[in-house]
């Protein structure tokens, strides 16, 4: 089929026997979606995949077929053979409904993939970056448009973005509209301070998403302060979603939303945390 440009592929798990290793040639192949519940199918399809053109790759796992070892060799090999994909999925699901989470540095081989415009996992699942991988993203995804990380998993300790990481993502990635990821919520007064005496940002992201604010509500201060300081570094920002660390009582985390045909102001994002933090 030398012509086709979209594929959907589903690999049947414990079926190791009826695949047959091999090239599957599609030279003008440009997106592709997997539908996988086994690790040995989705290695032998991804070996084999011939597709000097493909652009996107949407994985929708299972969770036991994607662990974070084996993510890294999925990485590497993506971005060994397809050095010209532009946007990177992950769709996981697990048996048992609990949420994911991987590292950035699992999924450190697709920064091979310069022209990468969109990268992310949808919720709930989260793939945790630090600033470190910030700085990694910005140097080598230069025309990034959509970045969709985060993070869910109360009770762990991972490390995450800070503001140095936010001031980085807002003033090095000109083309960037959408932004999720987990930040930490550490602001000192002089931090912030700092940040407002810069120059306001370039940036036009306009879909702003933070995960994992803290399970107590802080001071009225401390929140306003962060407001200032989001749309500092985000001016542009018309959509505002946030949510706190998830309850003993509770499962999931609350959230609030605010969402407007024009830049939110500081009251927006203060009133919109607030919300998060009366669930």
């Amino acid at each position: 089929m030398p012509m086709l440009e979209r594929l959907h592929v589903c690999l049947p798990s414990g079926k190791e026997d009826t695949l047959t290793p091999g090239h599957l040639s599609f030279p003008s192949l440009r997106s592709v979606i997997i539908d996988c519940d086994g690790p040995t199918e989705l290695s032998w399809f991804m070996h084999g995949l011939q597709a000097p053109a493909l652009e996107s790759i949407q994985l929708q796992v299972q969770d036991t077929a994607f662990s974070p070892q084996i993510a890294i060799k999925f990485s590497d090999l993506v971005g060994t053979k397809f050095r010209h994909l532009r946007a990177f999925w992950l769709q996981p699901w697990s048996t048992d409904g609990s949420d994911l989470t991987w590292i950035f540095q699992s999924f450190q081989g697709l920064l091979k993939c310069h022209g990468m415009e969109c990268f992310g996992v949808n919720l709930p699942s989260h793939i945790i970056a630090t600033d470190d991988d910030i700085r990694d993203i910005v140097k080598v995804w230069p025309a990034l448009r959509d970045l969709q990380i985060g993070y869910s998993q109360p009770g762990t300790d991972y490390p995450r973005v800070t503001f140095s990481g936010l001031a980085t993502l807002a003033w090095e990635l000109p083309e960037l509209s959408s932004l999720r990821l987990a930040v930490l919520p550490a602001l000192s007064k002089e931090r912030a301070v700092s940040l407002l005496r810069t120059a306001t940002s370039p940036s036009l992201v306009k879909d702003l998403s933070f995960q994992d604010l803290p399970g107590d509500r802080p001071s009225p201060a401390f929140i306003e302060g962060i407001a200032h300081v989001i749309l500092h570094l985000f001016p542009r920002v018309k959509s505002f979603t946030c949510s706190r660390s998830a309850l003993p009582s509770s499962k999931r985390p609350a959230a609030g939303h605010v969402e407007r045909d024009y830049p939110l102001s500081a009251r927006d994002i203060v009133s919109c945390i607030a919300e998060a933090y009366r669930k």
